[in-house]
């Protein structure tokens, strides 16, 4: 008896353990029921994770776990506190560049009035001279007579409009302020120095590699040109280097002319800096080109690497034609040339303030514009005047010798004139690139500014924190995981002998525990093409020797009561 009982014992535990497995496979895999085929996993949903570019320390975090978030609102609060004073500093420097654009401009318009007002003498003196020589007639005396009166009137109008907008300033005030200005120019334009061999040095380079790469440039047009069945573009490409490297070795010829020459000093360091220039836009030309050219499909790569070598021939240009610039201004002579600008600049304020406020916001001028409008005026004045006398009275020849002279003298005055508003112009570019460059600064302080202040940019709700004010966060450190509720995904793990029944696209019945009864829909958004042994919702080593595959599913719209994390069972329909 006992020994039967000991026999069967045995028995009876394998055929427990046997249907205990059976029983957990049928129950924690997919399932099948009345021919519909089900499968359990948990909701999930697509996740954003929340990184700062800028590092810093963190001020506010302004949601916990569970918050719902809208897009645009503010989640994280870095310490904007040193970018913050760097801005001021950077809009101060902006104000001063501004200023000093603006005073380098209004140095330009009365610069220009100075010209045109040379310009008008040297009409009005070879009108002179061309008369004396000619004799007179009737309709000349008329028209001479009509010019008098006409330069009359012009000389009256703008002696009022000198003296409305100078009243309360005494002349003398005027005339002193007038002179230290035209003393400041003198001193400015007709500086000059001895450059050192190492700065001519500089400027031999970049004149010497500027012919290099002319000579290159045609070497790869010529190059290019004997392909045949190349692209138009590319050729095109090659000619268009050509007349830019063409361009800049002539640049570069001034420059070093220049200094060799002995020129001014500010025409130098003007010609050296044209040159920089104008190979800096040569380089930006040539990259267009080269990204253009990768965009042609079946382009041969000799056109392309042509282009490249371009680029690189250009940057090596725009380095040296850097250092031959750099070369010239960073140097203690160039100190007494800005002192000198300085000065220019101080003798221009002493001069324009002399003129009222009011009276200068309702004419636009200045009074050196006035001043030099003026000098014009009675230029014309005389001018006209002479010509008259010499009419009426006949010309001799000491009087055709000294109309003549006229014309010497006014076309003397026209040049310095023109020097002077060539070097004006020169340095309100260079005032105006002072204020594009603040400007620059500024907008990016501002971009990182703004940069510290992490905003959502989904509707979701909140699922990790990570940090906590007064932490330091790092560049692309997660400080946040937000989950977008209005794209709910779930994951469930098909056998491989079902696997053929769901398609793409197929709609399944979802439920879950928190609302027995009720069924939600899905979609089937894509299917694994591989087998999986260990999916992770199967612990048991049983559940791991059976291949399955991963099904994803897109939850349709459910009002907001289907949340990450709930467990939930999918049932295909059956087929």
């Amino acid at each position: 008896m006992h020994s039967n009982l000991r026999r069967i014992v045995p028995v009876v535990l394998i055929l427990v353990v046997i249907l205990s497995v059976v029983w957990y496979l049928y129950t924690s895999k997919a399932s099948v029921t009345d021919g519909a085929l089900s499968a359990s996993g948990t909701i999930e949903a697509d996740q954003v994770t929340i990184s700062p570019e800028l590092g810093g320390r963190v001020v506010s975090v302004a949601v916990v776990e569970g918050d719902h978030v809208t897009a645009g609102q503010v989640l994280v609060q870095l310490d904007p506190a040193l970018l913050q004073a760097q801005r001021l500093q950077a809009e101060a420097g902006l104000h001063i560049a501004q200023a000093s654009a603006q005073a380098a401009q209004s140095a330009v318009q009365a610069a220009q009035a100075a010209q045109a007002a040379a310009q008008a003498g040297l009409d009005a003196a070879s009108a002179n001279r061309d008369l004396l020589q000619a004799g007179a007639l009737p309709e000349q005396l008329q028209a001479a007579q009509a010019q008098v009166a006409q330069t009359e009137a012009s000389l009256h109008a703008l002696q009022a409009s000198f003296d409305a907008l100078t009243a309360g300033s005494r002349p003398e005030d005027i005339t002193a302020a007038r002179q230290r200005l035209q003393q400041a120019w003198a001193a400015y334009t007709g500086l000059s120095v001895n450059l050192s061999e190492d700065q001519l040095d500089t400027l031999r380079q970049a004149h010497t590699l500027s012919q290099s790469n002319l000579a290159r440039a045609q070497a790869r047009q010529d190059r290019l040109a004997s392909e045949p069945d190349l692209d138009a573009s590319a050729v095109s490409a090659a000619q268009r280097e050509v007349e830019e490297c063409t361009l800049a070795e002539k640049a570069a010829q001034a420059a070093l002319q220049a200094a060799q020459d002995g020129q001014p000093y500010y025409l130098q360091i003007q010609a050296a800096r044209e040159s920089w220039d104008l190979v800096g836009q040569n380089l930006s030309q040539a990259r267009a080109r080269l990204d253009y050219l990768k965009t042609i499909d079946d382009l041969p790569t000799l056109a392309v690497d042509t282009a490249q070598e371009a680029v690189d021939d250009a940057q090596d240009l725009s380095d040296s034609t850097q250092e031959a610039y750099d070369a010239l201004v960073d140097d203690a002579q160039a100190k007494r040339l800005d002192q000198a600008w300085k000065e220019v600049q101080d003798a221009h304020s002493q001069l324009n303030n002399l003129g009222r406020a009011g009276a200068a916001a309702q004419t636009s001028a200045t009074v050196e514009t006035l001043l030099n409008q003026l000098d014009a005026a009675r230029a014309l004045r005389d001018a006209a005047a002479a010509s008259l006398a010499l009419l009426e009275k006949g010309a001799r020849s000491e009087q055709l010798a000294a109309a003549q002279a006229q014309v010497v003298a006014a076309q003397a005055q026209l040049d310095a004139a023109s020097a002077q508003l060539q070097a004006v112009q020169f340095q309100a570019k260079m005032a105006q690139a002072q204020v594009e460059s603040a400007q620059a600064a500024l907008d990016l302080l501002d971009v990182q500014i703004a940069k510290l202040t992490l905003v959502s940019p989904v509707d979701g709700v909140v699922l990790s924190r990570s940090v906590e004010p007064g932490e330091m966060a790092s560049p692309g450190a997660s400080l946040l995981g937000l989950g977008q509720l209005q794209s709910l995904t779930i994951t469930v793990y098909i056998p491989e002998d079902r696997y053929g029944e769901i398609s793409l696209g197929e709609s399944a019945e979802i439920s879950v525990d928190s609302f027995p009864g009720e069924v939600f829909t899905g979609r089937v958004t894509h299917i694994a093409d591989k087998a999986e042994f260990t999916p992770r919702n199967v612990q048991t080593s049983e559940g791991r020797r059976t291949t399955v595959f991963a099904i994803q599913l897109a939850l349709d719209a459910n009002d907001g009561r289907l949340k990450p994390g709930m467990p939930a069972d999918v049932t295909f329909k059956a087929h």
